[in-house]
């Protein structure tokens, strides 16, 4: 070996000591002209250039020091780790099975194919049974533990095993900063915010300059409605990294909470550099409230479908700008948006370009019209059924006697808070015993274990079509009784009698503290006073309620 290589070899070893990739390169290509690179020299060089962020080469590289020496297990392993950072899952976990294969106890291997397995939501029974060997090879895993503990802490029913993991590695690296915030995450969800906020703090003082863990802590302030506090930790979240969507549109949940409108609708507008916004491309400009007299406006439907059900108010406002009103919205609503004032059509897909002048998402609307809680659109009702499913529903009602009540007691169990703004057919069941009173079932679907209603509701909701025969069968009814879900915006909208329980920490249009909304007149909101528990609310229903049926039945 010449003095120039050993020269070269030892400028290399202090370049990427320093971590400086882009010496380490140069003298990787240097070298590689003046001797044949074997594959661990290869596979080294490789690693420096995906520590330059080229992934692609990386791979390419790796694969070849891979043909030079086939089952090495090191850069076996390198290739697997290369195709899970570009989100290569199935070349992923191919590799890292083949390490396996070779090297059937690799701690790595099993942990980082778990992760895998995670990422790419495939598999989770054996995701876990990875880890668990993990964590029984290696029992002082912290990162191993956190992971079984997130593995857990993805369904509901095994909290308790999600505590225990987190529990474990805390034991291990009490001040672990990922673990203190993993284990505070799960402790909101658990619906316990003081020892939520416990450990978001610790997280957030052992390692300050995470932008998610101040996200985290604002989010639980925000859950135990003290918005202000709520607010600094999301400006911390932003300061920290400004690219913090969540963070950023969760400051404008706050500032609604906080009762300032104008900043919060404005900052609202940041949900639209989400990624399901940014990468929409309509081929029309936006509206922004310009002039649009004679030309067609396309609303667009966002999110879910109460929030559509609830903006979508805004489309006679437009009409009265003089636009041509095009509202796109889901299936299920279509029939019943087809009742709006004003609107020339209702689709359930994105027009051709040509066929529009501008459009506007529908939670945008406010902003264009400035609106504060003082001048929503009081247009209620802005909704009806057919008049064919309002008399159908009509005469099928009409032969149960007394007050009649709608209820819906849970929502769409992929809501990121359905846990904590759905209650139970158990729960709502305190009410069933008031007299004088026939109670229905709302819900076109129901879960397994709620299949079997007591006698005392009726099902109608399973032989509804979409939300046109919901609101034909609201307006049967004297009363709607509904969690927080696409429900009771039917029953607002077309200026049903609704009671609407709100969980501890609301979703920011129902505001704090107060027993109605300016957005639907003929709704009274039940509040928790305790995250998680319905009785209190349930038990202030039962008196009004009772008080309601005497007093139709005097």
């Amino acid at each position: 070996m010449t003095d120039d290589i050993r020269a070269l070899q030892a400028a290399l070893g202090d370049a990427e000591k320093l971590g400086n990739w882009p010496e380490a390169d140069r003298i990787y290509k240097t070298l590689r002209g003046l001797i044949d690179l074997d594959a661990l020299q290869i596979a080294q060089h490789a690693k420096i250039i995906f520590n330059m962020g080229d992934d692609a080469r990386a791979a390419t590289m790796t694969r070849r020091a891979l043909r030079r020496a086939p089952g090495d297990v090191t850069i076996t392993l390198q290739l697997a780790n290369i195709y899970s950072s570009q989100k290569q899952y199935e070349k992923a976990e191919e590799q890292f099975r083949n390490v396996l294969t070779i090297e059937p106890s690799s701690v790595e291997a099993m942990r980082r194919l778990a992760l895998v397995m995670q990422e790419s939501g495939k598999n989770p029974e054996e995701a876990e049974k990875l880890v668990r060997k993990v964590v029984a090879l290696e029992p002082n895993d912290v990162q191993a533990w956190l992971q079984l503990g997130a593995l857990c802490a993805n369904v509901r029913h095994r909290y308790d095993d999600a505590e225990a993991a987190f529990s474990r590695a805390l034991e291990l690296a009490p001040d672990t900063a990922s673990a203190l915030h993993n284990y505070g995450l799960l402790k909101r969800f658990q619906g316990d915010l003081d020892q939520a906020v416990k450990y978001l703090k610790r997280a957030c003082e052992v390692y300050p300059d995470e932008s998610d863990f101040a996200f985290s802590l604002g989010s639980c302030y925000l859950y135990m409605e003290e918005a202000e506090t709520a607010l600094q930790w999301f400006d911390r979240a932003v300061q920290i990294d400004p690219k913090n969507n969540a963070a950023q549109v969760y400051k404008a949940f706050a500032l609604f909470h906080l009762g300032r409108d104008d900043d919060a609708w404005n900052q609202y507008e940041k949900r639209l550099e989400l990624k399901e916004f940014v990468d929409a491309n309509y081929e029309r400009p936006r509206w922004c409230g310009e002039d649009i007299s004679g030309l067609p406006l396309l609303l667009l439907s966002e999110q879910g479908m109460g929030d559509n059900l609830q903006f979508v108010r805004y489309a006679e406002s437009a009409a009265a700008r003089g636009a041509k009103v095009i509202v796109m919205t889901h299936k299920p609503l279509v029939r019943l948006f087809e009742s709006l004032r004003g609107v020339q059509s209702v689709v359930n897909g994105i027009p051709e370009a040509k066929n529009f002048h501008r459009y506007s998402p529908l939670m945008s609307m406010p902003l264009v019209f400035g609106t504060t809680k003082e001048d929503v659109p009081q247009n209620v009702p802005y909704l009806a059924a057919p008049d064919h499913l309002l008399e159908s529903w009509r005469e099928r009602l009409s032969v149960y006697s007394g007050f009649r009540v709608g209820l819906c007691w849970r929502g769409n169990s992929q809501h990121v808070n359905d846990r904590f703004r759905s209650s139970s057919l158990q729960e709502i069941s305190t009410l069933l015993d008031i007299p004088g009173c026939s109670f229905f079932s709302l819900h076109k679907e129901r879960p397994d274990f709620e299949q079997e209603l007591p006698d005392g509701i009726v099902d109608i909701g399973s032989d509804f079509d979409d939300f046109a025969d919901t609101a034909a069968a609201m307006d049967a009814l004297d009363l709607v009784i509904s969690v927080d879900t696409s429900v009771c915006h039917v029953a607002g909208a077309i200026g049903c009698a609704t009671w609407t329980l709100i969980a501890r920490g609301p979703d920011f249009r129902w505001g704090l503290d107060v027993k109605s909304t300016p957005w639907y007149p003929t709704m009274k909101l039940y509040r928790q006073d305790t995250l998680g528990e319905w009785s209190p609310v349930y038990a202030r229903m039962r008196e009004d309620l009772s008080a309601l049926s005497a007093h139709s039945r005097s």
